[in-house]
Protein backbone atom coordinates (compact mmCIF):
# COMPACT_ATOMS: atom_id res chain seq x y z
CA UNK A 1 0.00 0.00 0.00
CA UNK A 2 1.19 3.61 -0.58
CA UNK A 3 1.51 5.44 2.48
CA UNK A 4 3.42 8.83 1.48
CA UNK A 5 1.21 12.00 -0.18
CA UNK A 6 4.27 12.46 -2.21
CA UNK A 7 3.18 8.72 -3.92
CA UNK A 8 0.69 10.10 -5.02
CA UNK A 9 -0.79 13.04 -7.68
CA UNK A 10 -2.67 15.50 -6.48
CA UNK A 11 -6.25 14.52 -8.07
CA UNK A 12 -7.52 11.33 -8.60
CA UNK A 13 -10.56 10.72 -11.41
CA UNK A 14 -13.41 8.21 -11.64
CA UNK A 15 -15.43 8.17 -14.25
CA UNK A 16 -18.69 6.00 -13.95
CA UNK A 17 -22.04 7.10 -13.77
CA UNK A 18 -24.07 9.88 -11.15
CA UNK A 19 -23.96 8.40 -7.33
CA UNK A 20 -23.04 4.37 -8.87
CA UNK A 21 -22.42 2.45 -5.77
CA UNK A 22 -20.28 -0.27 -7.61
CA UNK A 23 -19.87 -3.34 -8.67
CA UNK A 24 -19.49 -6.16 -6.87
CA UNK A 25 -16.02 -6.16 -6.62
CA UNK A 26 -16.23 -2.12 -5.11
CA UNK A 27 -18.44 -3.47 -2.60
CA UNK A 28 -17.88 -6.29 -1.18
CA UNK A 29 -14.79 -6.65 1.41
CA UNK A 30 -11.98 -5.60 0.78
CA UNK A 31 -14.18 -2.43 -0.55
CA UNK A 32 -12.71 -1.04 -3.64
CA UNK A 33 -12.92 2.51 -5.55
CA UNK A 34 -11.03 2.13 -8.98
CA UNK A 35 -10.41 5.78 -10.10
CA UNK A 36 -7.45 6.83 -12.35
CA UNK A 37 -4.75 9.28 -12.19
CA UNK A 38 -5.50 10.55 -15.81
CA UNK A 39 -8.76 12.21 -16.49
CA UNK A 40 -9.09 11.15 -20.52
CA UNK A 41 -8.92 7.60 -19.32
CA UNK A 42 -11.27 8.08 -16.51
CA UNK A 43 -13.96 9.87 -18.99
CA UNK A 44 -13.23 6.68 -21.33
CA UNK A 45 -14.84 4.72 -18.51
CA UNK A 46 -17.76 7.31 -18.15
CA UNK A 47 -18.16 6.93 -22.08
CA UNK A 48 -18.36 2.94 -21.86
CA UNK A 49 -20.88 3.37 -18.54
CA UNK A 50 -22.93 5.72 -20.63
CA UNK A 51 -23.80 2.86 -23.33
CA UNK A 52 -24.51 0.15 -20.67
CA UNK A 53 -26.53 2.64 -17.83
CA UNK A 54 -29.05 5.21 -18.62
CA UNK A 55 -27.93 6.96 -15.66
CA UNK A 56 -25.75 10.30 -16.06
CA UNK A 57 -22.45 9.68 -17.07
CA UNK A 58 -19.88 11.58 -14.72
CA UNK A 59 -16.49 11.88 -13.83
CA UNK A 60 -15.46 12.57 -9.93
CA UNK A 61 -12.52 14.83 -9.58
CA UNK A 62 -10.83 14.05 -5.67
CA UNK A 63 -7.93 15.67 -4.43
CA UNK A 64 -5.64 12.52 -2.65
CA UNK A 65 -4.76 14.90 -0.27
CA UNK A 66 -8.56 14.95 0.84
CA UNK A 67 -9.11 10.86 0.80
CA UNK A 68 -5.79 10.51 2.64
CA UNK A 69 -6.60 12.75 5.32
CA UNK A 70 -10.55 11.01 5.66
CA UNK A 71 -8.12 7.61 6.41
CA UNK A 72 -8.57 6.40 3.15
CA UNK A 73 -5.57 3.77 2.47
CA UNK A 74 -5.04 3.33 -0.93
CA UNK A 75 -3.85 1.05 -2.97
CA UNK A 76 -1.35 0.97 -5.96
CA UNK A 77 -2.01 -1.58 -8.50
CA UNK A 78 1.14 -2.67 -10.93
CA UNK A 79 -0.62 -5.49 -13.07
CA UNK A 80 0.14 -4.88 -16.60
CA UNK A 81 -4.31 -3.61 -16.88
CA UNK A 82 -3.76 -1.30 -14.21
CA UNK A 83 -0.89 0.23 -15.28
CA UNK A 84 -2.54 1.28 -19.22
CA UNK A 85 -5.65 2.31 -17.10
CA UNK A 86 -3.31 4.52 -14.38
CA UNK A 87 -5.26 3.25 -11.87
CA UNK A 88 -5.08 3.59 -8.18
CA UNK A 89 -7.34 1.87 -5.97
CA UNK A 90 -9.23 3.32 -2.89
CA UNK A 91 -9.97 1.11 0.25
CA UNK A 92 -13.66 2.30 0.15
CA UNK A 93 -16.77 1.90 -1.36
CA UNK A 94 -17.44 4.01 -4.30
CA UNK A 95 -20.19 5.79 -2.11
CA UNK A 96 -17.91 6.62 0.33
CA UNK A 97 -15.21 8.02 -1.76
CA UNK A 98 -17.63 10.58 -2.99
CA UNK A 99 -17.92 12.29 0.18
CA UNK A 100 -14.76 13.33 -0.35
CA UNK A 101 -14.71 14.21 -4.33
CA UNK A 102 -14.40 17.79 -4.70
CA UNK A 103 -17.29 17.01 -7.15
CA UNK A 104 -18.26 15.62 -10.05
CA UNK A 105 -18.13 16.82 -14.03
CA UNK A 106 -20.84 15.59 -16.56
CA UNK A 107 -19.51 13.50 -19.83
CA UNK A 108 -20.29 16.53 -22.29
CA UNK A 109 -18.05 19.34 -19.69
CA UNK A 110 -15.37 16.55 -19.48
CA UNK A 111 -14.99 15.93 -23.24
CA UNK A 112 -15.15 19.55 -24.00
CA UNK A 113 -12.27 20.44 -21.52
CA UNK A 114 -10.23 17.71 -22.56
CA UNK A 115 -10.47 19.09 -26.05
CA UNK A 116 -9.58 22.01 -25.18
CA UNK A 117 -6.01 20.94 -23.71
CA UNK A 118 -5.47 19.10 -26.70
CA UNK A 119 -6.51 15.54 -25.67
CA UNK A 120 -9.68 14.77 -27.88
CA UNK A 121 -10.90 11.21 -27.74
CA UNK A 122 -11.68 9.88 -30.81
CA UNK A 123 -12.95 6.53 -28.89
CA UNK A 124 -16.39 5.52 -27.28
CA UNK A 125 -15.76 2.60 -25.67
CA UNK A 126 -17.95 -0.09 -24.53
CA UNK A 127 -16.86 -2.25 -21.71
CA UNK A 128 -15.28 -4.94 -23.98
CA UNK A 129 -13.18 -2.52 -25.62
CA UNK A 130 -11.73 -0.07 -22.21
CA UNK A 131 -8.58 -1.46 -22.11
CA UNK A 132 -7.61 -1.13 -25.50
CA UNK A 133 -9.61 2.34 -25.68
CA UNK A 134 -7.25 3.57 -22.41
CA UNK A 135 -4.16 1.98 -24.31
CA UNK A 136 -4.26 3.86 -27.31
CA UNK A 137 -4.96 6.92 -24.84
CA UNK A 138 -1.94 8.80 -23.94
CA UNK A 139 -0.58 10.04 -20.96
CA UNK A 140 -1.04 13.46 -19.34
CA UNK A 141 1.64 16.00 -18.01
CA UNK A 142 0.96 17.18 -14.59
CA UNK A 143 0.62 20.75 -15.89
CA UNK A 144 -2.00 19.63 -18.40
CA UNK A 145 -3.94 18.25 -15.73
CA UNK A 146 -3.25 21.18 -14.07
CA UNK A 147 -4.90 23.42 -16.88
CA UNK A 148 -7.98 20.74 -17.41
CA UNK A 149 -8.77 21.25 -13.39
CA UNK A 150 -8.84 25.23 -14.35
CA UNK A 151 -11.49 24.55 -16.81
CA UNK A 152 -13.34 22.46 -14.98
CA UNK A 153 -14.05 25.20 -12.10
CA UNK A 154 -16.71 26.18 -13.13
CA UNK A 155 -18.12 23.06 -14.63
CA UNK A 156 -18.23 20.97 -11.30
CA UNK A 157 -21.11 20.05 -9.62
CA UNK A 158 -21.30 19.26 -5.87
CA UNK A 159 -23.18 16.05 -4.61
Amino acid sequence: MLTSLTQLPEYVFRGTTYNFPGGSNSTSIPYRCYTSVNPAKACLFAIACQKNYSEQPVVYVARTKSLVDAGIKVIRSIDALALIEEEIIWVAKPQNFYKYCIGYITLKDMRDALDKIGCPLNHSPNHTELSNACYETRELTVNEIGKLILILESHIKYP
